[in-house]
């Protein structure tokens, strides 16, 4: 089975398209259960592997085998140092006898292809595109929560030196924690590019082209952590106004990008919404990026200012078994009790 979400032009053949496993193939010993996402770069599986652990399987298509192995190494990086965030998929080596710092990423060959694969912690939830379909507009603090969240991971990505430059509904996976509040996370780092390397590591293929910051499109191109900055910006326009800001569907790329560097953005109808948010989008989506937010501190802080933070996340309670098996115990003796009782009092 082969698929691609961004074959949008007349002239892609499906010689061009990545081979997408199925429900049931095996790679190694990890076993498909389904395809949650087909990205530019890889696809991203639920898979079980030995004694039926259930992980997140992310396969590089080929030719990006390159980015998914930085991708790996980042994180096994932030792992190492402690750098945790609960926005990021916890990496998982790639090998079950093995540890993360050995084995960050694995290689293998399936049914003569070579592929280069990364492991991860389980995590259940919808891609926020598949979301999108369903609920186009969601409600809006939910709306705001997302970006918060991703404003703050973005805000460590950059921290750490690295920009993603490839922001899109599908590089994000959405949850829901027990108090049915949205928690976000970021299924894909992009690029993994730090700016003195982007001339070298930097993809337009990483990008949808709808995503695409304006300073990316023309040489010279200008990296800078402003074009991460509206790639936000262009997700909280798609949550609040029900629409991408640059439609894609059934549109050739070259439109799609004539449209980005001419700024054709239809204004967010939202009467029921402070003008100080709709600002904040806005200027992170301005095309000219030193209108936008120069950081993503100080992007946070705006819209801490206008919506409320986000509450902390309750841990699930945990089933004490230990205190089950006791009360169990208990009625099992009282019921034996009464049941000898009665049959003494009856005879």
């Amino acid at each position: 089975m082969a698929g691609d979400l961004w074959c949008q032009e007349s002239y892609c053949t499906i010689d061009n398209l990545p081979y997408i496993l199925d429900y049931g193939e095996s790679v190694g010993d990890m076993h498909i259960s389904k395809c949650v996402a087909v990205l530019r770069t890889s696809a991203i599986y639920e898979a079980t592997r030995q004694d039926d652990e259930k992980i997140l399987l992310k396969i590089a298509h080929q030719g990006f085998e390159e980015r998914l192995i930085r991708e790996a190494r980042f994180l096994k990086h932030l792992q190492t140092q402690d750098i945790y965030h609960p926005m990021l998929l916890k990496l998982l080596s790639a090998h079950v006898q093995s540890t993360v710092e050995e084995f960050p990423y694995g290689r293998t060959v399936y049914q003569r292809r070579p592929l280069s694969y990364a492991v991860f912690e389980h995590v259940d939830g919808d891609i926020l595109r598949e979301m999108l379909l369903k609920n186009p507009q969601p409600w809006y603090q939910h709306a705001a929560w997302l970006v918060m969240s991703l404003v703050d991971v973005m805000a460590l990505l950059h921290d750490q030196g690295v920009l993603h430059l490839g922001l899109c509904p599908e590089s994000l996976l959405v949850r829901y924690d027990a108090e049915k509040i949205i928690r976000p996370v970021l299924m894909d780092l992009g690029s993994v590019t730090e700016v003195k390397d982007f001339d070298e590591m930097w993809n337009s293929h990483y990008v949808p082209p709808a995503y695409i910051a304006p300073e990316l499109l023309d040489y010279p191109r200008q990296p800078s952590l402003q074009a991460d900055i509206y790639g936000v910006g262009l997700i909280f326009y798609e949550l609040l106004a029900g629409r991408p800001a640059h439609e894609f569907r059934m549109r050739r790329d070259q439109d799609i990008l004539d449209a980005i560097r001419s700024n054709l953005i239809a204004p967010i109808n939202r009467p029921d919404l402070k003008k100080e948010a709709l600002d904040v989008v806005h200027r992170a989506m301005s095309k000219s990026a030193k209108s936008r937010f120069p950081d993503f501190e100080t992007m946070g802080k705006e819209l801490l200012d206008i919506f409320p933070s986000m509450p902390p996340e309750v841990p699930p309670r945990k089933i004490n078994w230990n205190t089950i098996g006791i009360v169990v115990l208990v009625v099992f003796f009282i019921v034996l009790l009464l049941t000898t009782a009665l049959f003494l009092s009856g005879s």
